[in-house]
């Protein structure tokens, strides 16, 4: 059994949605129109589709279900979907109905209640869920090390896409679906948050950022973000930045790590992001412990689970 498996590593590509259910979907699409018209859908970069505010400055509810019931049943591969200005009250009805309708459907669904707007990323991809085995991995690795016990990891439970709510100010109404987070037993919100961009673009991951570390409320303590770029010759590049907030709550970049293009051996095999005890538990930090404690995580590791990965989709590391 492989390091990874007995951790009962998670996985976050999700299955297809049962027959029944995108049957149930295609009926609640019913007569509706599945298309929208030309003015109001931006697809200058693939597997994006953005609904404008200014072409649509009010958005209903059924209006919005019915596209993302559409989108949902003709997607066949990785996409993201991004509403602007949506009403807190309209985003969560969505939300809801959602949840309802296509319960274990390939989809992630956030809110950023500041912004005011919905996302939805749908069949998130191989590739887009690198990091999973890859953190799962290197908990195992921090145990082996002595870095953690066996109790402390129990302490640190992982959750991928599990729906969170109980966001801050100016985010209080926000909802957020993570690609993976670190939840010490007794926190509210996770300590360490990890977001992947595949379809989605920097811009987009950075308001990700942003809810997590400012509407945190003093328990995200730092988020992880990989971003993946197709470029061409069916070519992906890679990297990976690390940002907290710093004494007076701005957000602050720790970190900087390029995945692919690879560097040279000696140099990829180096790479590592560094991690606190306190990063991961928060104000759940066991007695006695220091906070300050740092381990390494192996980017080297991620190259090769995304290389692999990738592959699958007949990608190549730039």
């Amino acid at each position: 059994m492989s390091t990874g498996e007995a951790f009962g590593s998670q996985s976050l590509g999700c299955n297809s949605a049962h027959q029944e259910q995108m049957s149930s979907v295609k009926k609640v699409e019913g007569n509706h129109a599945k298309s929208q018209s030309p003015d109001i859908r931006d697809k200058s970069i693939s597997g994006r589709v953005t609904l404008r505010s200014d072409s649509n400055p009010t958005l209903s509810k059924n209006k919005l279900l019915n596209l993302i019931l559409s989108e949902l049943s003709n997607a066949t591969d990785e996409r993201v979907l991004e509403y602007q200005a949506v009403d807190i009250g309209t985003a969560h009805r969505v939300a809801e109905e959602l949840d309802r309708l296509v319960e274990n459907a390939p989809f992630r669904l956030s809110y950023d209640s500041l912004l005011q707007n919905l996302r939805v990323v749908i069949m998130p991809t191989e590739l887009h869920d690198s990091h999973v085995p890859w953190f799962e991995n290197s908990l195992a690795q921090m145990l082996v090390s002595g870095f953690l016990t066996i109790e402390e990891i129990v302490i640190l439970e992982r959750y991928p896409g599990t729906t969170f709510k109980s966001f801050g100010p100016p985010y209080q109404a926000s909802r957020k679906e993570p690609d993976y987070c670190v939840k010490p037993i007794g926190s509210r919100l996770p300590t360490l948050v990890l977001e992947s961009g595949w379809s989605e673009s920097r811009p987009q991951l950075y308001h990700d950022r942003d809810l997590w570390l400012r509407g945190g409320q003093g328990f995200v303590q730092v988020i992880l973000i990989v971003k993946w770029t197709k470029i061409a010759d069916k070519r992906v590049k890679g990297d990976i930045e690390v940002f907290d907030l710093d004494v007076a709550g701005n957000v602050r970049l720790l970190q900087h790590e390029i995945i692919f293009p690879a560097p040279d051996l000696a140099l990829a095999l180096s790479q590592h992001i560094t991690i606190t005890r306190h990063q991961l538990f928060g104000l759940n930090q066991p007695a006695g412990q220091n906070r300050a404690q740092f381990t390494h995580l192996s980017l080297n590791d991620l190259r090769v689970i995304a290389a692999r990965n990738m592959g699958s989709d007949g990608y190549t590391p730039a």
